[in-house]
Parts: structure tokens; sequence; C-alpha cells
């Protein structure tokens, strides 16, 4: 694009027109989608919000796809003859890439916290909480019955029942006792998973065991993370 075939002005009115009606087609059909069900909206967020579709519309990563067909168009037509318009459809969509990806990703932020966006994680540690709670019920309803059939002797149902009782109790409500318990469990494990690393060491287990067992200890730990917190997330050892 040669500075005799457009003035800067021009250049910059383009560009301005190009982005706003890339990003005000996106926002358009992003608020058809959370507010008319024929599109596709109505599924997650029934009720419509209009913020969720103004950080989708800004946060989208537009531009990579448009400039590699951008620069694939020829220099020149069959003829010999130079393309027209060739390097002003190049810089609009570079201009594109700059305001939505580098523009965006900045401002983003921004947006959010001026639109007072919740991040979302107290509803989904609720929800959390309720899952939990609920296969807990039905965990001891079902001990229960089996019991009652005689398919549980009654000290394996009481394990059972204290096993998941132990988690409900830990969801409902946390207290100084019960989160020394989980800090004991934890160094319990921490103590396994070493004895694991030195039998292996000396060639008493192989790396399959090794792994096995340790694969085991890890569902043990995200057990225990989970039931005393839903939200925390478990840290299993990188020990090898």
């Amino acid at each position: 694009m040669s500075s005799s075939e457009y003035s800067w002005q021009a250049v910059l009115w383009y560009a301005l027109l190009v982005n706003a009606t890339v990003v005000g087609t996106r926002f358009a059909w992003l608020m058809g989608q959370e507010y008319i069900p024929v599109i596709g909206g109505a599924s997650e967020h029934p009720d419509g919000d209009w913020k969720h579709a103004l950080v989708a519309s800004w946060s989208g990563l537009r531009g990579a796809v448009s400039l590699a067909a951008a620069l694939a168009i020829p220099m020149t037509v069959a003829s010999g003859a130079h393309l027209e318009h060739r390097n002003l459809i190049i810089f609009l969509t570079f201009s594109v890439i700059l305001v939505t990806l580098v523009g965006g990703g900045l401002t983003l932020p921004y947006v959010v916290r001026r639109l007072q966006i919740p991040d979302g994680s107290a509803e989904e540690e609720a929800d959390l909480r309720r899952g939990i709670l609920g296969m807990s019920a039905a965990a001891l309803g079902r001990i229960e019955q089996l019991e009652q059939d005689g398919r549980l002797s009654p000290g394996d149902a009481l394990r059972l029942r204290r096993r998941h009782e132990h988690r409900r109790d830990h969801v409902e409500g946390h207290d100084d006792a019960e989160r020394g318990v989980k800090d004991a469990e934890l160094e319990v494990i921490a103590a396994e998973r070493t004895a694991l690393i030195d039998l292996r060491e000396r060639g008493e287990i192989d790396n399959t065991i090794l792994r096995r067992l340790q694969r085991a200890l890890d569902t043990s730990q995200e057990r225990l993370n989970y039931i005393s917190d839903p939200s925390e997330e478990s840290n299993p050892s990188d020990d090898h």
C-alpha cells in the first residue's frame, strides 16, 4: 500500500469502520444467542445476560485465519496488472487482529471489573457441596438397605457408614478436630509415599507397582481435599 494510493486519514477511517463492524456483528450475534431461542440461546443462560454477551464478544480471538487468507491474495491478476487494494486488505485485516486480540486481551480485565461479573467459584463450590451431600445420603441409604437384606454384616455396614458419614460431616461443617484429623491423614499419606520410594530404590518393587500404588494414594489425597474443602485443589506428589 503506497502512500499515493490512500491518505492516512482514509486508512484509519477504513480501519475504524471494519473493526466496528467486526466487534458489533459479534456482539449482536452473541446477544441473539442470549435472548433469542431460535438462534441457540436460552441454554447456558436461560434468562439472558447482556454482560455475558459483552464479555464473550470482546474476549473472542479473531483475525489469524483472515490474515492468512489476505496474504494468499495474488499480487497481480491474470493479465499481469497489479491487483488493487491488496495492501489495504492486508492492513485492515492486521488492524482487526491488533484491536481484538491485543486490545481486547489488555482491556478485558478492566471490562470484567467494571461490569462486576462474579467469578462463579462460590456457585461452583455450593454445587459441589450439594453433590457430595446427595451422594452421601444415597450411599448411607443403600448401606442401610443392604444391611437389612443381609448382604452386609453389621460390622462391614458400620465401617462403610462411618466412611460416608465422615465425608458428609466434613462438607456440612468444619471444626478444629476435623481439620486435625485431615492433616494427620495427609501426613500418613506422605509417609506412605516416602516408603514406596524407598522400596523402589531398594529394588523390592518395580515401577509398575510403584505407579499403581501412587495412583491409589493420589485418589485418597484428592478425596481428603474435596471432602474437607471442595474449592481446594489437590496437589499430589510428583515423586516417581
